[in-house]
C-alpha cells in the first residue's frame, strides 16, 4: 500500500522585504509528512528566515501561511539564546515537558521519567560528559549542542533546524545523520554540510535572488538538475539574443510605427530588449 503525503504546512504568495532587501518575493513552498528538506543559497538570500517564517517567528510582509491543525513545529536558531542558567540536563527535558504542557506537577514528573533516558543519551551522543553542568558556563558551541539535544528529544510534526552539524565532530555529525534518517517527522534544514544534505536530504529547494527552487532529490542530484535549469536558460537567452539582434538592425534601418504590424514588431522589439539576463 503506497502511503499518501500529507501536507503539513503550506505558503503561497509569501514575500519578506528586510532592510529594503527582498529576501522573499511572492514565494510558494510547502512542508509534507515525507519530507527531508535541504534549504540552500548563498550567505544573505534569506534561508534562516525562511525558516523563522515556517517556525512563527518571523511575519511575512505579505502571502498566506497554512499550518495543518495541531502540527507542531520546533526550531533550531543559528544562535539559540537561554532564558536562565539551567544545568545542561534541567534545560533538555524542561524544554519538552513545557511543549507537553502537563496539567500539573505529578504529570511533569511523570512526563520527565518518561523522557529522561533519551535525554541523557542524546546528550552523551552530543559529547557531553557531565548532564549537571551550568549552561550559563558553556561556549557558543557547546549551547548550540544543548538546544539541538533538546529539539531532537520533542515529539514534533516539522523539526526546523538552522546549521544542525555546526561544532559536531565526524564521530557526532554521523550519528545526527542516522538520527534523522530514522526522524519521523518532516524535516527542514540549512547547512553548508554538502555531504550530509547529500546523505540525509531527499528533496533541496533553493533561495535565490528572492524565488524558491524546489527539486525532488539530494544534494548531487540537485547539482545535475540546476546545470539543467541553466542551460536550458542560457539556451533560451541565447535563440532571444539572436532574435534581438535582428529586431535592433531592423529598428536601425528605421522603424515607423504606422501600421499595426509594425506596432507588433516594435512591441517586440521592446520586450525582448528588456528581459533580465540569466546572470
Amino acid at each position: 500500500r503506497t502511503e499518501v503525503k500529507m501536507n503539513l504546512l503550506s505558503m503561497k504568495d509569501v514575500s519578506k522585504v528586510y532592510t529594503e532587501r527582498v529576501l522573499l518575493d511572492d514565494v510558494t513552498f510547502g512542508i509534507g509528512t515525507d519530507d527531508r528538506i535541504g534549504v540552500i543559497g548563498i550567505n544573505g538570500t534569506g534561508k534562516s528566515t525562511l525558516l523563522k517564517i515556517v517556525a512563527g517567528l518571523v511575519e511575512a510582509d505579505s502571502g498566506e501561511i497554512v499550518k495543518g491543525k495541531n502540527v507542531v513545529v520546533t526550531y533550531l536558531p543559528q544562535m539559540p539564546e537561554f532564558e536562565r542558567d539551567y544545568t545542561l540536563y534541567e534545560y533538555v527535558v524542561s524544554e519538552n515537558i513545557k511543549r507537553l504542557s502537563p496539567a500539573d506537577e505529578y504529570e511533569a514528573k511523570r512526563l520527565e521519567a518518561e523522557i529522561g533516558g533519551e535525554a541523557k543519551k542524546i546528550l552523551g551522543k552530543l559529547g557531553f560528559a557531565d548532564i549537571t553542568a551550568k549552561i550559563g558556563s558553556f561556549s557558543g558551541g557547546q549551547k548550540k549542542k544543548a538546544a539541538l539535544a533538546a529539539c531532537l528529544l520533542a515529539k514534533t510534526d516539522i523539526l526546523l533546524l538552522d546549521e544542525p552539524t555546526n561544532h559536531l565532530d565526524n564521530a557526532m555529525t554521523e550519528w545526527l545523520q542516522l538520527y534523522l534518517e530514522k526522524y519521523r517527522g518532516a524535516i527542514a534544514m540549512v547547512t553548508h554540510d554538502r555531504y550530509f544534505l547529500d546523505l540525509v536530504c531527499n528533496r533541496i529547494v533553493e533561495v535565490d535572488k528572492g524565488k524558491l527552487y524546489s527539486y525532488e532529490t539530494n544534494y548531487e542530484g540537485f547539482l545535475e538538475k540546476k546545470a539543467e535549469r541553466i542551460a536550458s536558460a542560457l539556451s533560451t537567452q541565447d535563440k532571444h539574443a539572436n532574435i534581438l539582434r535582428k529586431e535592433i538592425a531592423w529598428m536601425r534601418r528605421g522603424a515607423r510605427a504606422r501600421t499595426t504590424k509594425q506596432k507588433a514588431h516594435i512591441a517586440r522589439y521592446e520586450a525582448l530588449r528588456d528581459e533580465k539576463q540569466v546572470e
